[in-house]
């Protein structure tokens, strides 16, 4: 049975985010970076040129999910400083779609000045806080 890379990268961000429903963060990393690999292997990005299609949509929304687990595994790994940058990635998303409220921008750029505030004290911290 062939799957396409989308959804393929589609089904391994759905284990990530069952795996981080339970709890079980070590095994949500396992999977959303096997997700990882298949949207870099595939060449999925959020910049879309000319018209907007279901497909184009359906790619942005995956990227977005895969982005969201990916810092809440982050977080919950407690790497914080890595989890803040993604993040605040997440809350500047409005630049490439709508397919996010702007509540959620919200809720996502306090869950990185969190995140970033717990992190270590580094230059790189003082950065991300600007």
């Amino acid at each position: 049975y062939y799957m396409s890379p989308v959804e393929r990268a589609d089904v391994y961000v759905k284990v990530g985010e069952c795996y981080l429903e339970d709890d079980m963060s070590v095994e949500a990393e396992g999977a959303i970076k096997q997700a990882g690999m298949i949207i870099e292997s595939s060449g999925m990005t959020m910049n879309s040129d000319g018209e907007k299609t279901e497909k184009d949509q359906t790619t942005v929304t995956l990227l977005l999910r895969y982005k969201s687990v990916y810092a809440r595994v982050l977080d919950s790994n407690r790497k914080f400083l890595a989890a803040a940058m993604r993040y605040h990635d997440l809350s500047t998303a409005y630049l490439h779609t709508d397919a996010i409220e702007p509540d959620d921008l919200l809720v996502m750029l306090g869950k990185a000045i969190t995140c970033a505030i717990l992190s270590p004290n580094s230059a790189q911290r003082q950065r991300t806080l600007g």
